[in-house]
Protein backbone atom coordinates (compact mmCIF):
# COMPACT_ATOMS: atom_id res chain seq x y z
CA UNK A 1 0.00 0.00 0.00
CA UNK A 2 1.36 3.65 -0.64
CA UNK A 3 1.83 6.18 2.01
CA UNK A 4 -1.45 8.21 1.36
CA UNK A 5 -3.52 4.88 1.20
CA UNK A 6 -2.20 4.65 5.05
CA UNK A 7 -2.73 8.12 5.63
CA UNK A 8 -6.21 7.76 4.61
CA UNK A 9 -6.67 4.82 7.26
CA UNK A 10 -5.06 6.67 9.60
CA UNK A 11 -7.55 10.27 9.01
CA UNK A 12 -10.57 7.50 9.19
CA UNK A 13 -9.48 6.19 12.43
CA UNK A 14 -9.34 9.38 13.89
CA UNK A 15 -12.59 10.51 12.86
CA UNK A 16 -14.11 7.17 13.39
CA UNK A 17 -12.86 7.22 17.20
CA UNK A 18 -14.11 11.18 17.71
CA UNK A 19 -17.62 10.29 16.70
CA UNK A 20 -17.70 6.95 18.96
CA UNK A 21 -16.07 9.13 21.84
CA UNK A 22 -18.36 11.95 21.07
CA UNK A 23 -21.45 9.73 21.40
CA UNK A 24 -20.19 7.77 24.53
CA UNK A 25 -19.95 10.57 25.92
CA UNK A 26 -23.89 11.24 26.26
CA UNK A 27 -23.91 14.91 25.75
CA UNK A 28 -26.32 17.31 24.64
CA UNK A 29 -27.61 15.22 21.37
CA UNK A 30 -28.08 18.32 19.01
CA UNK A 31 -24.05 19.11 19.86
CA UNK A 32 -23.20 15.19 18.95
CA UNK A 33 -25.40 15.34 16.17
CA UNK A 34 -23.60 18.27 14.75
CA UNK A 35 -20.05 17.51 15.09
CA UNK A 36 -20.99 14.14 13.69
CA UNK A 37 -22.09 15.27 10.51
CA UNK A 38 -19.73 18.20 9.87
CA UNK A 39 -17.21 15.23 10.37
CA UNK A 40 -18.35 13.04 8.21
CA UNK A 41 -19.31 15.49 5.26
CA UNK A 42 -16.21 18.15 5.74
CA UNK A 43 -13.73 15.82 7.54
CA UNK A 44 -10.24 17.43 7.02
CA UNK A 45 -12.50 21.70 8.46
CA UNK A 46 -14.25 19.88 10.78
CA UNK A 47 -11.40 17.79 12.47
CA UNK A 48 -9.43 21.16 12.78
CA UNK A 49 -12.79 22.90 14.10
CA UNK A 50 -13.12 20.17 16.76
CA UNK A 51 -9.62 20.24 17.91
CA UNK A 52 -10.19 23.81 18.86
CA UNK A 53 -13.87 24.01 19.56
CA UNK A 54 -15.04 20.80 20.06
CA UNK A 55 -13.45 19.31 23.48
CA UNK A 56 -14.76 20.86 26.62
CA UNK A 57 -11.39 21.15 28.35
CA UNK A 58 -12.63 23.42 31.01
CA UNK A 59 -14.31 20.15 32.17
CA UNK A 60 -11.92 17.40 32.05
CA UNK A 61 -10.75 15.70 34.92
CA UNK A 62 -7.09 15.36 35.78
CA UNK A 63 -7.97 13.40 39.26
CA UNK A 64 -10.97 10.95 39.53
CA UNK A 65 -13.95 11.19 41.98
CA UNK A 66 -13.08 8.21 43.93
CA UNK A 67 -9.07 10.12 43.85
CA UNK A 68 -10.21 13.26 45.14
CA UNK A 69 -12.56 12.08 48.16
CA UNK A 70 -9.35 10.51 49.52
CA UNK A 71 -7.18 13.11 49.04
CA UNK A 72 -9.87 15.01 51.43
CA UNK A 73 -10.02 12.26 53.82
CA UNK A 74 -6.36 12.46 54.03
CA UNK A 75 -6.85 16.05 55.22
CA UNK A 76 -9.14 15.55 57.68
CA UNK A 77 -6.75 12.54 58.97
CA UNK A 78 -3.40 14.65 58.94
CA UNK A 79 -5.53 17.39 60.67
CA UNK A 80 -6.90 14.68 63.44
CA UNK A 81 -3.50 13.81 64.13
CA UNK A 82 -2.60 17.72 64.75
CA UNK A 83 -5.61 18.07 66.99
CA UNK A 84 -4.56 15.57 69.18
CA UNK A 85 -1.95 17.45 70.72
CA UNK A 86 -4.45 20.66 71.19
CA UNK A 87 -6.84 18.62 73.38
CA UNK A 88 -6.46 17.39 76.76
CA UNK A 89 -4.75 13.65 77.90
CA UNK A 90 -8.06 13.15 79.34
CA UNK A 91 -10.51 14.05 76.02
CA UNK A 92 -8.68 12.44 73.35
CA UNK A 93 -11.19 9.52 73.24
CA UNK A 94 -14.34 11.53 73.09
CA UNK A 95 -15.77 12.50 69.32
CA UNK A 96 -13.95 15.37 67.47
CA UNK A 97 -16.04 17.11 64.60
CA UNK A 98 -13.62 17.68 61.84
CA UNK A 99 -14.79 20.17 59.21
CA UNK A 100 -12.86 20.80 56.24
CA UNK A 101 -14.21 24.28 55.27
CA UNK A 102 -12.17 24.24 51.88
CA UNK A 103 -13.48 21.23 50.62
CA UNK A 104 -16.65 21.02 52.93
CA UNK A 105 -15.92 17.45 53.86
CA UNK A 106 -17.06 16.57 57.78
CA UNK A 107 -15.03 13.22 58.52
CA UNK A 108 -17.82 11.10 58.15
CA UNK A 109 -17.96 11.42 54.38
CA UNK A 110 -20.24 14.20 53.14
CA UNK A 111 -20.00 13.36 49.25
CA UNK A 112 -19.39 16.88 48.35
CA UNK A 113 -17.88 15.59 45.01
CA UNK A 114 -21.80 14.50 43.76
CA UNK A 115 -23.32 17.36 45.38
CA UNK A 116 -23.99 16.65 49.17
CA UNK A 117 -22.76 18.49 52.08
CA UNK A 118 -22.76 22.65 51.96
CA UNK A 119 -20.93 24.84 49.40
CA UNK A 120 -17.59 24.74 48.68
CA UNK A 121 -15.73 27.90 46.69
CA UNK A 122 -16.27 25.57 43.31
CA UNK A 123 -19.09 23.31 44.22
CA UNK A 124 -22.56 23.98 45.08
CA UNK A 125 -23.19 21.53 48.05
CA UNK A 126 -27.03 20.82 48.50
CA UNK A 127 -29.54 22.64 46.21
CA UNK A 128 -33.28 22.36 45.52
CA UNK A 129 -33.09 19.49 42.80
CA UNK A 130 -36.28 20.52 40.96
CA UNK A 131 -34.66 23.38 39.83
CA UNK A 132 -31.69 20.89 38.78
CA UNK A 133 -33.76 18.54 37.44
CA UNK A 134 -35.60 21.68 34.92
CA UNK A 135 -31.58 22.53 33.60
CA UNK A 136 -31.24 19.02 33.04
CA UNK A 137 -34.24 18.55 30.67
CA UNK A 138 -34.15 22.11 28.98
CA UNK A 139 -31.57 21.23 26.28
CA UNK A 140 -29.42 23.83 27.22
CA UNK A 141 -26.40 21.84 29.00
CA UNK A 142 -24.47 18.75 28.68
CA UNK A 143 -24.00 16.12 31.32
CA UNK A 144 -20.77 17.27 31.48
CA UNK A 145 -21.80 21.17 32.08
CA UNK A 146 -24.10 19.62 34.40
CA UNK A 147 -21.43 17.87 36.66
CA UNK A 148 -19.53 20.75 36.39
CA UNK A 149 -21.78 23.32 38.03
CA UNK A 150 -21.99 20.78 41.11
CA UNK A 151 -18.30 19.94 41.36
CA UNK A 152 -16.27 22.70 39.54
CA UNK A 153 -17.97 25.60 39.12
CA UNK A 154 -20.80 26.35 41.84
CA UNK A 155 -20.12 27.63 45.28
CA UNK A 156 -18.90 31.19 44.99
CA UNK A 157 -17.89 30.96 41.42
CA UNK A 158 -20.84 30.41 40.24
CA UNK A 159 -22.34 33.58 42.11
CA UNK A 160 -19.09 35.87 42.09
CA UNK A 161 -17.04 34.29 39.47
CA UNK A 162 -14.15 33.78 41.54
CA UNK A 163 -13.69 31.12 44.68
CA UNK A 164 -10.31 33.53 45.62
CA UNK A 165 -11.48 35.02 49.15
CA UNK A 166 -8.76 37.47 48.50
CA UNK A 167 -10.23 39.39 44.70
CA UNK A 168 -14.16 38.82 47.17
CA UNK A 169 -12.91 40.94 50.32
CA UNK A 170 -11.63 43.47 48.08
CA UNK A 171 -14.85 43.58 46.23
CA UNK A 172 -16.94 43.82 49.35
CA UNK A 173 -14.38 47.00 50.53
CA UNK A 174 -15.68 48.90 47.00
CA UNK A 175 -18.61 48.59 48.29
CA UNK A 176 -20.06 45.46 45.99
CA UNK A 177 -23.37 45.02 48.02
CA UNK A 178 -24.14 41.18 46.36
CA UNK A 179 -20.26 40.41 47.33
CA UNK A 180 -20.62 41.08 50.36
CA UNK A 181 -24.18 38.64 50.88
CA UNK A 182 -22.93 35.90 49.00
CA UNK A 183 -19.61 35.96 51.73
CA UNK A 184 -21.93 36.39 54.70
CA UNK A 185 -24.00 33.34 53.24
CA UNK A 186 -21.06 31.13 52.76
CA UNK A 187 -20.26 31.30 56.27
CA UNK A 188 -24.44 31.07 57.65
CA UNK A 189 -24.81 27.89 55.49
CA UNK A 190 -21.44 26.42 56.94
CA UNK A 191 -22.26 27.22 60.38
CA UNK A 192 -25.77 25.26 59.82
CA UNK A 193 -23.68 22.29 58.26
CA UNK A 194 -21.33 22.31 61.33
CA UNK A 195 -24.90 22.50 63.85
CA UNK A 196 -26.43 19.55 62.11
CA UNK A 197 -23.41 17.26 62.85
CA UNK A 198 -23.28 18.12 66.50
CA UNK A 199 -27.20 17.32 66.69
CA UNK A 200 -26.39 13.85 66.02
CA UNK A 201 -22.78 13.59 68.08
CA UNK A 202 -25.51 14.64 70.74
CA UNK A 203 -23.34 17.69 71.62
CA UNK A 204 -20.33 15.85 72.59
CA UNK A 205 -18.36 18.15 70.38
CA UNK A 206 -14.44 18.61 71.74
CA UNK A 207 -13.67 20.46 68.94
CA UNK A 208 -14.72 21.92 65.67
CA UNK A 209 -11.59 21.82 63.26
CA UNK A 210 -11.45 24.14 60.40
CA UNK A 211 -9.13 23.60 57.48
CA UNK A 212 -8.56 24.32 53.63
CA UNK A 213 -7.47 27.50 51.67
CA UNK A 214 -10.81 29.25 53.51
CA UNK A 215 -9.90 29.06 56.49
CA UNK A 216 -6.92 31.20 56.61
CA UNK A 217 -9.79 33.97 56.24
CA UNK A 218 -9.48 35.19 59.89
CA UNK A 219 -12.91 37.46 58.64
CA UNK A 220 -14.79 33.94 57.52
CA UNK A 221 -13.80 32.21 60.33
CA UNK A 222 -14.95 34.32 62.71
CA UNK A 223 -18.63 34.73 60.35
CA UNK A 224 -19.10 30.89 61.14
CA UNK A 225 -18.01 30.94 65.09
CA UNK A 226 -20.51 33.83 65.12
CA UNK A 227 -23.17 30.83 64.33
CA UNK A 228 -21.48 27.90 65.48
CA UNK A 229 -18.84 28.88 68.16
CA UNK A 230 -21.17 28.08 71.06
CA UNK A 231 -20.82 24.62 69.95
CA UNK A 232 -16.96 23.94 71.07
CA UNK A 233 -13.98 24.98 70.66
CA UNK A 234 -12.66 25.94 67.64
CA UNK A 235 -9.71 25.06 65.86
CA UNK A 236 -7.97 26.57 62.43
CA UNK A 237 -5.32 25.00 60.43
CA UNK A 238 -5.08 27.00 57.55
CA UNK A 239 -4.18 25.15 54.03
CA UNK A 240 -4.50 21.48 52.80
CA UNK A 241 -2.34 18.52 54.18
CA UNK A 242 -3.03 15.58 51.46
CA UNK A 243 1.03 15.17 50.91
CA UNK A 244 1.92 15.74 54.41
CA UNK A 245 -1.33 12.91 55.88
CA UNK A 246 0.30 10.42 53.01
CA UNK A 247 4.20 10.60 54.05
CA UNK A 248 3.27 10.21 57.44
CA UNK A 249 0.99 7.13 57.14
CA UNK A 250 4.14 5.58 54.79
CA UNK A 251 6.95 6.64 57.66
CA UNK A 252 4.48 5.07 60.12
CA UNK A 253 4.15 1.69 58.00
CA UNK A 254 8.22 1.62 57.73
CA UNK A 255 8.47 2.14 61.44
CA UNK A 256 6.20 -0.67 62.31
CA UNK A 257 3.84 1.54 64.10
CA UNK A 258 0.88 0.50 61.60
CA UNK A 259 0.64 -2.83 59.70
CA UNK A 260 0.64 -2.22 56.02
CA UNK A 261 -2.56 -2.94 54.25
CA UNK A 262 -3.35 -4.48 50.84
CA UNK A 263 -6.21 -3.09 49.31
CA UNK A 264 -8.43 -5.39 47.13
CA UNK A 265 -10.59 -3.07 45.62
CA UNK A 266 -13.30 -5.13 46.82
CA UNK A 267 -16.11 -2.25 47.49
CA UNK A 268 -16.62 -2.31 51.71
CA UNK A 269 -20.40 -2.47 51.47
CA UNK A 270 -20.07 -6.11 50.45
CA UNK A 271 -18.54 -6.82 53.76
CA UNK A 272 -22.21 -5.77 55.53
CA UNK A 273 -24.22 -8.67 56.57
CA UNK A 274 -26.84 -7.18 54.66
CA UNK A 275 -27.64 -6.73 50.66
CA UNK A 276 -27.46 -2.80 49.90
CA UNK A 277 -29.94 -2.23 47.27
Amino acid sequence: MTLNAWLNILFLIILVSIILMEVSENGHPIRTLTWILLLIFLPVIGLILYFYFGRDRKNRRMVSVADMARFQELTAEAVGEHVCTDIPEAHRNLVTLLHTAGQALPVDGNDVLNGDGPAAPNRSGYVPLLPIIKMCYSSKYTESEMKAKISKTGGLISLLGTDDMLKIKERIGEGDQWAALVYDWFAYQLAKYIGSYACVLEGQVDAVVMTGGVSNDEDFIAGVKKYAGWIGKFIVYGGDFEMEALASGAIRALDGVEPTKEYTGVPVWEAFEFEPK
